[in-house]
């Protein structure tokens, strides 16, 4: 753990003395690290100066160059937190008063009892680390305050530390759960709440082994911010992925990371987080679960656009073909993967999709469904991390469809059929073309050629020549219309045209069938 050591120097110009207090008791054994001794109060604010972390101070009093009172008043000035104990061996009120005078909070009298001066040492010792737990804790819970003021809201009565914000080294990153939207329907409310338990206890236990303060707090249901405090940069960036690789591969549940790629000033966390959030869009193009910020240009800009043939979709879903659309609904998901689509990208092509689909319906049904498509709202990529989650939403969309215009198949092709034919023979004697038809039925010019060949089990020229030929035996017999007028009267301007079409399906000319048909009711 951090700072769970005292550092302590040794001054005394005597070196047996020094050499016995430094090397004979195993201060190590009672947390305490002995710098290297000191032979006088000078010699000893030298290297108190030069390594600034000394804790503690053992002292001779009567030293040259400078003794042991010099050199406590000395620390008293300049370096008020290291704790002085005088060792001395005139047993002089004097000595003593001067002593507490300078700062000295223990005063030994040579020779000294090495029992005492341990209990002494470790007695200032545990003081230390206790203030020093304290005042971190303290410190910790300014930093979180801070922390946590930086992303979210901030109260108007806020007003940040400048001097912690300055001083105060981050790395930060951000955790999310996979799948999250498919787990938080699957899994109990109780489950989740356990593994988000484990899961932020778990974040911070993997920073154990390195010399870092974690602190972890969630933003978001699915979102956890953890910021690595450290005193210096000695902690390279690959070392945080690597173990947090580890402790993503060890977790029952996969988890993302979003990481920045430096250390960064505690003021330029709120900056950093927007850029977290704007990036989950990218999830999916994690390497190993890991992304590193900021992201490639290449994410936001790059991806190829797709050729897939959103018509046939649409027109197997106003068909109710479920086996056509899973088929479909594959190929389309597995064109985002392949063409490294962002979720962004994913959700607004899946959602043009459904909206064209609708939109098809809605204008053949002349109605609107009750309820909006989830994929019309906007979308918390949190919650919605994956290529599967907006599939999902996709076929739950696809699947209100269906049952609010009750799409099966049989059902589909029966209203779509009734409307081309009743189209058809309204106008049938008008220069009629099969892609009309479709338009008012609003579906494709093929799919409408194939849903009518299967309905009627003939083309559609075919029909419409069908209905004319109908058309014009009825002419022939019950009116004195000319047959060139009946051919005009049905729709052939060509009169060589219509006898041609007419022996074709009849087997005799117009004319012969007048007479026939005469020949027979007389």
């Amino acid at each position: 753990m951090i700072g769970m050591t005292c550092k302590m120097l040794i001054v005394d110009d005597e070196p047996i003395i020094r050499n016995g207090l430094t090397k004979t008791i195993p201060w190590e054994k009672y947390t305490i690290e002995v710098a290297e001794a000191a032979h006088d109060g000078l010699d000893a604010i030298k290297k108190i100066n030069a390594a600034d972390d000394i804790d503690i101070v053992v002292t001779d009093v009567r030293m040259p160059n400078q003794d042991g009172l010099q050199l406590a008043a000395y620390l008293a000035e300049h370096y008020p937190a290291i704790r002085i104990i005088i060792l001395s061996g005139y047993d002089d009120f004097d000595y003593a008063k001067q002593a507490m005078h300078a700062g000295v909070k223990d005063y030994l009298l040579k020779p000294v009892d090495i029992d005492e001066l341990i209990t002494v040492v470790r007695k200032t010792s545990e003081e230390i680390l206790e203030e020093r737990f304290r005042h971190a804790q303290m410190e910790l819970s300014a930093i979180r305050n801070e922390l946590y003021y930086q992303v979210m809201d901030t109260p108007v009565s806020h007003f940040p530390d400048k001097n912690l914000s300055e001083k105060v080294k981050l790395f930060p990153f951000v955790t999310l759960i996979k799948d999250y939207s498919v787990l938080l329907t699957e899994e109990s409310h109780k489950q989740l709440t356990e593994w988000k338990r484990h899961w932020e206890q778990s974040i911070s236990e993997l920073f154990t082994t390195i010399d870092v303060n974690c602190i972890s707090f969630f933003t978001g249901e699915n979102m956890l911010l953890t910021c690595l405090i450290v005193k210096k940069e000695g902690i390279k960036t690959e070392e945080i992925e690597r173990l947090l690789v580890s402790g993503i591969n060890y977790l029952e549940f996969p988890l993302y990371a979003l990481l920045h790629n430096r250390y960064i000033q505690l003021n330029e966390l709120a900056y950093v987080y927007r850029q977290f959030d704007q990036s989950l869009s990218f999830l999916p193009l994690a390497d190993q679960g890991i992304i590193h910020l900021p992201v490639p240009e290449s994410w936001h800009s790059g991806c190829k656009s797709s050729d897939f043939p959103s018509d046939r979709l649409i027109d197997s879903i106003l068909r109710g073909e479920r086996d056509k659309i899973r088929d479909l609904t594959d190929e389309l998901f597995n064109s985002f993967r392949l063409n490294s689509r962002s979720l962004s990208q994913t959700a607004t092509a899946a959602r043009e999709i459904v909206s064209s689909a609708y939109e098809r319906c809605q204008g053949l049904m002349r109605r609107q469904i009750d309820r909006t498509p989830s994929l019309h709202h906007s979308l918390d990529f949190q919650y919605h991390n994956t290529y599967q989650a907006i599939r999902i939403l996709f076929e739950n969309d696809i699947q209100l469809l269906m049952e609010q215009y009750q799409l099966t198949r049989a059902e589909n092709n029966d209203w779509l059929m009734e409307r081309a034919e009743a189209y058809i023979k309204k106008y049938y004697t008008s220069d009629i073309k099969a892609h009309e038809v479709a338009d008012v039925i609003n579906i494709s010019p093929n799919y409408f050629s194939s849903l009518f060949k299967q309905r009627t089990g003939k083309n559609f020229n075919e029909y419409v020549k069908e209905l004319r030929v109908e058309q014009a035996k009825t002419l022939l017999a019950d009116t004195p219309f000319k047959v060139r007028e009946i051919a005009e009267q049905v729709g052939y301007h060509e009169y060589k045209y219509f006898v041609e079409v007419f022996k074709k399906f009849v087997g005799m000319t117009p004319t012969e069938f007048r007479k026939w048909n005469t020949a027979k009711v007389e």
